[in-house]
This record gives structure tokens, sequence and C-alpha cells, in this order.
């Protein structure tokens, strides 16, 4: 019996013991909840709001919220297109292998417009809103595999200058949707693959950039149907023909230079008259002949195309590039004269023309030589210091190259000279071809009747004249014969074609002296009979080297 009052009496006990443990932490928390709403952190009644005293709740408060997961901190944005392409910059800032300036430090935080390299403005669509409107990574140094989902997800950019990074990849064909992207430069980064084809179909885009890249492949045609004003695509792995389009193109620049650009420089190229500049065709594998559409240019200041392998002469409307500042054709396969028309040009301030195999430099030339702005090293010019040799240069002309057209090599568009410039101005004598200036000359002399159809408007064709045959631009043959001309054979008149082998002027009642020939070298034929010509002593010695009727 006590065993059981004992047993009765401590669970009493344990009763009692609960009931007062659970009053004493029931208090305790009243007490807590007490201090928080009253405003209480210790420290005295300062600070303390009374004004919301109250009887402790009978309903504990509710829990704090759970904080946000790590990465999803709830920001603020200035615009809800600045908030659209918040994760776009995020994701493709975790890409970034490489930041040696510490560029995406700044890349934190809702405020974009204040990133690095990252600028603002407002769109065309509603000039209320702000979006991000132009992106400048130049020189950033940044390394990253790809600029998709990235660049193809910013709705509003306008310019994109990232040259002078590590970024690769190819360009994503979504780039077409970026309506308002007028500036794109990627120049000197590591993108290779095909062209971006998508660009071709971006009719907002006015400057194109993405030299010093490793794209491959072809260039669209219709890219020089497209409204650029700058395109530089040099220094990439481009192999194919120019398009005959290419004298379509609007734009200011055109470098293709340091590709692998093959055949002919297309004629096409004279539709450009109105627009280019610069013209950069060096280091790639162009050949066939200069064509003389060059000449229309007239805008260019500066034409390279040096090491290549064009060849036959220059053409001389070049002289008509009034504002050309630079003209290089070094390293080619170019022959004949150097046009003395386009060493007369005002603006010229460096002509080279050096690793041909020129064989002759007249004396506006030679000014320009001893100036430093003309520079005819290792050709075949027979008078001048570091030529090639003799054995090379032989070489090259025991297999001579001839162009189509040749006519055309002494043409210069007839704008240069006005309808009303006299033939005997300084200007026509200046862009008149040597050998057609010869011509005239004796024309000027021996041709009283006015019977021979030699005239200095329109082309200078001067190998298609009556009796006149050529070789390479240049007169080998005058065959003048029956026409009672009834003039004089002057001097200095075809005693300058200095290439001349046929001259025969019978039948032509001629009159005077017979001028010196000797200095027509290359003189094989000659037939002056039936004429009143005299003979003069020192032509002995020449009429026993030619054949005489």
């Amino acid at each position: 019996m006590s065993v059981i009052s004992t047993k009765i009496l401590l669970s009493i006990f344990n009763i009692i013991l609960s009931f007062l443990i659970i009053n004493t932490l029931a208090d305790g928390v009243h007490k807590a909840t007490l201090e928080f709403i009253i405003g209480g952190s210790g420290g005295g009644s300062e600070g303390r709001n009374y004004e919301y005293c109250s009887p402790p709740p009978l309903i504990p408060p509710s829990p704090p919220a759970l904080p946000l997961p790590l990465g999803q901190t709830k920001f603020i944005f200035a615009d809800q297109r600045l908030a659209l392409v918040f994760p776009v910059i995020q994701k493709f800032k975790n890409i970034i292998s490489s930041d040696p300036l510490g560029i995406t430090k700044s890349w934190v935080g809702p405020n974009i417009c204040n990133y690095k390299g990252f600028y603002c403005d407002n769109p065309p669509d509603n000039k209320s809103a702000i979006a991000l409107a132009s992106i400048d990574f130049n020189g950033f140094q940044l390394s990253a595999p790809s600029l998709d989902n990235f660049l193809d997800q910013l709705p509003d950019i306008a310019l994109f200058h990232a040259n002078s990074n590590n970024f690769s990849g190819t360009i994503s064909p979504t780039i077409a949707k970026l309506r308002y992207l007028y500036e794109l430069d990627i120049s000197n980064n590591k993108f290779s693959g095909p062209f971006p084809s998508a660009i071709t179909g971006m009719n907002s885009l006015s400057f194109l950039d993405i030299r010093f890249n490793h794209f491959t492949g072809s260039v669209p045609p219709q890219l020089f149907t497209q409204n650029l004003d700058v395109l530089f695509i040099n220094n990439n792995n481009f192999m194919q023909k120019l398009p005959d389009n290419l004298g379509n193109t609007h734009a200011l620049y055109l470098t293709l230079a340091n590709n692998k650009f093959i055949g002919p420089i297309p004629r096409s190229i004279s539709k450009a008259l109105s627009t280019l500049t610069e013209v950069l065709l060096l280091n790639n594998m162009l050949s066939g002949c200069l064509p003389y559409e060059i000449g229309f240019l007239r805008e260019a200041i500066v034409f390279d195309a040096g090491n290549n392998r064009l060849t036959g002469p220059i053409p001389f409307s070049l002289g008509c590039l009034e504002k050309v500042e630079v003209l290089n054709f070094a390293g080619n396969l170019l022959y004949g004269m150097m046009p003395e028309v386009v060493c007369e040009l005002r603006n010229l301030a460096n002509l080279s023309v050096s690793d041909n195999y020129f064989t002759y430099v007249g004396p506006i030339c030679r000014r320009l030589i001893r100036k430093g702005v003309l520079d005819v090293r290792n050709n075949c010019i027979p008078d001048l210091p570091f030529q090639r040799s003799v054995a090379e240069c032989v070489a090259f002309f025991a297999h001579p190259s001839y162009c189509p057209y040749m006519a055309t090599y002494t043409y210069i568009p007839s704008a240069a000279i006005s309808s009303s410039t006299p033939t005997g101005s300084p200007l026509v004598n200046l862009l008149v071809p040597p050998d057609a200036s010869s011509l005239l000359a004796f024309k000027s002399k021996a041709d009283l009747g006015d019977k021979l159809r030699f005239s200095p408007n329109g082309s200078f064709a001067f190998c298609k004249w009556q009796g006149v045959n050529c070789l390479q631009g240049k007169v080998i043959r005058v065959v003048i014969e029956g026409l009672s001309l009834g003039g004089v054979f002057g001097p200095n008149t075809l005693t300058r074609l200095d290439q001349l082998r046929v001259l025969s002027l019978q039948n032509n009642s001629l009159t005077g002296p017979i001028p010196d020939l000797t200095g027509l070298v290359n003189l094989k034929t000659l037939f002056l009979d039936h004429n009143s010509l005299l003979v003069q002593s020192y032509l002995q010695s020449t009429f026993s080297t030619v054949s005489e009727p």
C-alpha cells in the first residue's frame, strides 16, 4: 500500500513540474514578443515606441521571411528593357574565361548603364524608354568561346564594337533580327567559319569591320550591293574570284587586303566612282591586267594593289585620279613604260612600282624618283641603279603576256580634257600618250589636206589610227602610203617613236629634208620613195642599215 501511494505522489509531482515548465516558457515568449513590439532591444526607454504598447498577442508572431536563393536578389531596374537584358549579360559574364583588366567587376547590380563598356539611350521606338543601345569592348582583352546568346539577345543594340579581344567561335545567324544595329566591329579576334551570311540581310548596317580574324570560304556577292559606308574584311582567309558586281559597292573604304582573292580586278569597279576613297587589294593572288576603268575612281585617295600577280602596262587613265595620294603596284608582273601623266598627279605623295619589269621612265617620273616619291627599284630600266639583272629581265620577256583591250591602256577618259581645250595646250600635251603626241605632230606638219584620220578627241586610241600598228601599247609600225599629203616630214615627230620597226611614207609628195632618224634604234624597214625628200649626209649610215626601196 505504501508503494502504491509513493507512485501516485511521484506522478502528481511530475504533472505539476511539467505544468510549471510550460508556463515559464510561455511567459518568456510573451515577454520577448512584447519587447519586439515595443521596440526594446535593451538600453532603457529611449527609442521605444510606446504608442504601439499592447498586451502580448495570444498567437505567436509569423516566422521571418526566408531569404531569396543565391543569385536571385530582387533588383529594381530603370526600365523593363534593362531588366530583360540583365540575365543575358550575366550569362555572358559567366563564360568569360579571362579578364586581365578586371572589366567585368563593374557588371554587378541593376544599374546596367554604369557597367564598363555598356551605354544606354532612348530607343527609336520609344523616346521615353531607356535601353542598352551601345557596347564598346575595344581593347578589353576579354576571352570568351562565343558571342552567341549574347549579341543576338540584345534587341535594342545599335553599335557593337569589340575589336582587340579574344572572342572566338562563329557568328550566329540570329543577329539578323537586330533591327537597329548599324555598326558592327568584331575585328582582331579569333572568329572562324564562313562569312556570317546573316549580315547580308541587315539593311540597317552601314559599318562592317571583321578584319584580322580567321573567316574562310567566299564572300556573298550581295555584300557589295548593301548600303555600307565602310567595309573591312581584310586579313582573313577568304578565297574566291572578285565578284563582277564589286563596283556596285557604296562603300567609302573597300579593304580586301591580305586574303586569297584571285582573278582580275573587275572592270565594273568604275561604277563606284562616286564613293570610293580607299581601295586596298594588296597581298592577294589577283592576276590579269589592270583595267583602264580604275581611272574613273575620281574620289580615290589610296589605291593599293601591291603584291599580287597583276601584269601588263599601267593604264594612262590613272592620270585622272586627281585626288590620289598613294598608288602602290609594287610586287607584281607589270611592264612597259611608267606613264608620265601618272607622275604628274599633283597630290601624289607615294608611288611605288618596285619589283616589277618596267623598262622606261620619262623626265617627269625621274623628278619624282629624285624627290623620293616614286620607287622603281628592282625593275628592268637600263640606266637606273638597283635594277634586276639582265638575265632576269630577258627570262621574263622571253614569255611575254598580253592584255585584252590593249588600245585602252593609252585611253584617258574624255572628261579629263574639256572640249574647248586646244590641242596644243600644255594640258593636252601632258595627257596625250607620247606616241600619240608624235603622230599628231607629224600630221600637223605633213598633212596639209587633212587626209589623215588622226584625232585627239575622245580616247587617244592611237593604235587604231589609220596606218598605225602597236605592240603592248607602243607604236611599232606606221604605213601611210599614197595619200599625197603634200607637207613636210618634220623633225621631232615620228622620230620619237622609240619602238618603231617599220616606217613607210611612199607616194605622199612630202618635201624638205629627212629628219634625223638615228634615234629610231629599233627601225628595221624604211620606205620613203616617190616623195621629194632630201637625204642629209648624217643619214647615210642610217640608210645603210635599213631596207630601202
